[in-house]
């Protein structure tokens, strides 16, 4: 029985090395090209490390979705998903290797990179980069990544949300042979003090680029695995995070040679505002909103980010008197970054009820010249969201997959089907959700197909 589990034993470790790489070949070609497997020298690359930490896969789900006594249904069936998809992962390694007992986790490190700002000003930015690990016979393992995803977050207002402080959902729900990198956005993290610039999609799409190279060399420095040869690269997103995927590809067809080093595929998008003017005609339209924090994010962003266009008008000209008599205590909440969005939304409900339960009429909160069309300030505020508008301006050579409900509120439907007729049915894939799901049940349906064999 000895002789046997020293055969094991030493069996696992070999499998052990196979799964890491890190073969004296590896080493060779890296030492004769000074390059990576993305093509670069990462010397060159600029990035501050935190410390590696490790999860399970049950440890993960509770730090993300939280205890299951208070978590809400949909997300208690996305965490059931989650372990669903370990399981499968679990089962996969024992019947590839013939071990009992293995147990998948992940490790995972913060890291400090730069990009630039609004005006094109260098700025230190942070996220955090996820890898998977194995233990096999007590023996832990990292596994050699076959896909790579950068994974922007959905919409948050608290920093503490941010996937430097908390990890993200995107994260757990890509279990497997996956390196993840997940973005702060600017205005969270390391950068927590400034404007976040909400739906200024180019600007979100360069900062979440510049973090592939900084989460890359965080991995490749932190693990004892590389990516596997045949490693590719695929973007995905829910909310906000699915507007900045599509974004994302949109840099990626612009800078072809960018995306052939990093092996680009394609990007999949839940429930993203792709047409922020669309949304916005869609608000204004109904006079109803059942997410009011997002209105003045978005005002702010759009005067962070366009004041040649917006600065001849004051802040206070784009709200109604009645918000403006509560405004400060907004911008506090706001600019603390402490409240989650929750929080703000239930302000809103409290300060303007309305005859429709969890929302707000519009026109209690802003100036009643943005819903005519011929306004000076309409016509400003509408070419400032135009710029952002990711049915416009390039072409797709890549596929594009959505996931969208026609119960979207938030963010409407019609910004999935814009999509479609701006690039048509050959370049995009469009799935609609079963039943008229609400935002946020849609997105963790769209989450929860992540969990799949999707790439």
């Amino acid at each position: 029985m000895k002789k046997l589990n020293l055969f094991l034993y030493t069996v696992f470790a070999v499998v052990g090395i196979m799964l890491t790489g890190c073969s004296s070949d590896d080493s060779d070609e890296k030492s004769e090209t000074g390059k990576s497997k993305i093509g670069i020298d990462l010397d060159n690359v600029k990035v501050e490390m935190g410390e590696v930490k490790t999860l399970t896969i049950e440890e993960m789900a509770e730090k993300i979705y939280g205890p299951r006594e208070v978590s809400s249904e949909s997300v208690e069936e996305f965490r059931k998903a989650v372990l669903r998809n370990a399981d499968r992962y679990e089962q996969k390694v024992e019947s590839q290797y013939g071990s009992n007992g293995s147990e998948p986790s992940y490790r995972y490190c913060n890291f400090n990179y730069w990009s630039v700002d609004a005006f094109g000003e260098p700025v230190m930015l942070s996220g955090c980069v996820a890898w998977s690990t194995i233990t096999i016979l007590s023996q832990t393992t990292d596994l050699k990544p076959e896909r790579v995803a950068l994974a922007p977050h959905y919409t948050i207002l608290s920093n503490s949300q941010a996937p430097s402080e908390s990890l993200s959902m995107e994260m757990a729900a890509l279990v497997g042979e996956c390196l993840v990198i997940l973005p702060d956005y600017m205005g969270y993290g390391v950068s927590k003090n400034m404007v976040h610039p909400y739906l200024n999609h180019d600007l979100c799409a360069q900062n979440c680029v510049d973090a592939l190279d900084a989460g890359y060399k965080t991995f490749k420095e932190m693990s004892n695995a590389d990516l596997d040869d045949s490693w590719k690269l695929y973007v995905t997103g829910c909310s906000q995070g699915g507007a900045n995927a599509l974004a994302i590809q949109k840099w990626m067809e612009m800078h072809p040679d960018f995306a052939e080093r990093w092996r680009y595929q394609y990007s999949y998008c839940g429930s993203g505002p792709y047409s922020p003017s669309v949304t916005m005609k869609c608000y204004l339209q109904t006079n109803y909103q059942s997410y009011p924090c997002t209105i003045p994010m978005v005002l702010n962003s759009m005067r962070y980010s366009y004041p040649d266009i917006l600065g001849q008008f004051s802040e206070e000209e784009f709200y109604s008197d009645k918000y403006l008599a509560k405004k400060a205590e907004f911008d506090e909440m706001l600019a603390e970054k402490e409240a989650e969005s929750d929080d703000v939304n239930d302000l809103f409900f409290k300060y303007f009820p309305c005859d429709k339960r969890k929302h707000v009429k519009l026109s209690d909160i802003l100036n009643p010249r943005l819903f005519d069309p011929s306004s000076d300030l309409s016509k400003a505020l509408f070419a400032c969201l135009e710029k952002n508008d990711l049915t416009k301006g390039w072409t797709p050579t890549h596929q594009i997959k959505l996931y969208h409900s026609k119960g979207d509120e938030v963010v409407p439907y019609e910004n999935a089907t814009a999509v479609v007729e701006a690039f048509g049915t050959d370049k995009v894939d469009l799935a609609t959700a079963t039943f008229k799901l609400g935002h946020l049940a849609s997105c963790f349906m769209f989450l929860t197909t992540l969990t799949s064999d999707l790439w």
